[in-house]
């Protein structure tokens, strides 16, 4: 930076933001598109040995360099389950499910949504034949489509988890989470093997749970 450069610098600083988020990024660059952008759930048959190393190889780095007890990965759409059940049978996984309404809401407000292209050129592959009619019948409803997608990955969700065993499973609801945040995180940590100590009770702390907010797709 110049001298006159340092001296507005301090109006256009930027700020670093820390928290949870997909890495579809990292996937797609680090192991497979295949990961961020296949139009179905992937299975223990899309384990090639090829995507199982790198997978492998993309995770034991991670977690190395993290050195935690417990590595977290927040993945949303696709379970991807079946196949990352496959490459690592001891993972265990947790499903936090959200009211289809206000998934809904959700989506049809975001830019990288690709329903407004209609089911025939979208993300997620055709529409099975009664969720195709359930769209005509709604008028090619984007609002349905939005709908019948969530139906889609709840369909999926749960061949996954009979495929991947309860033992492994932990199935939460969102709005149970937000109205009762702290019986519902103490589940999770224990599914996880994990302890409440003092100092994730200190963090925990710092974040508001609006039970308000599992109604606002009514409002919009």
């Amino acid at each position: 930076l110049t001298q006159r450069d340092h001296r507005i610098a301090p109006l256009v600083a930027l700020r670093l933001r820390f928290g949870p988020s997909e890495p579809y990024e990292l996937f797609s660059r680090h192991v497979s598109v295949l990961l961020s952008e296949s139009n179905r759930d992937l299975t223990a048959d899309d384990a090639t040995p090829w995507l199982r190393e790198r997978l492998t190889r993309f995770f034991d780095r991670r977690v190395a360099s993290q050195g935690k007890q417990v590595f977290l990965c927040k993945l949303s759409g696709w379970p991807r389950a079946r196949l990352l059940h496959e490459v690592f049978p001891d993972a265990r996984f947790v499903h936090v499910i959200r009211d289809g309404r206000a998934v809904a809401e959700s989506m049809l407000s975001r830019p990288w949504w690709t329903g407004f292209r209609g089911p025939e050129k979208w993300a997620y592959g055709p529409l099975p034949d009664d969720y195709k009619k359930l769209w005509e019948a709604h008028g090619r409803s984007y609002i349905a489509l939005a709908g019948l997608q969530w139906m889609l990955m709840m369909d999926a969700f749960d061949v996954a988890r009979a495929e991947v065993g309860d033992e492994r499973w932990l199935e939460v609801r969102f709005e149970d989470l937000v109205a009762a945040p702290r019986t519902g995180f103490a589940e999770i940590l224990r599914f996880a093997g994990l302890a409440w100590t003092t100092r994730f009770d200190g963090a925990f702390s710092k974040y508001r749970f609006v039970p308000a907010r599992r109604d606002e797709y009514r409002e919009t």
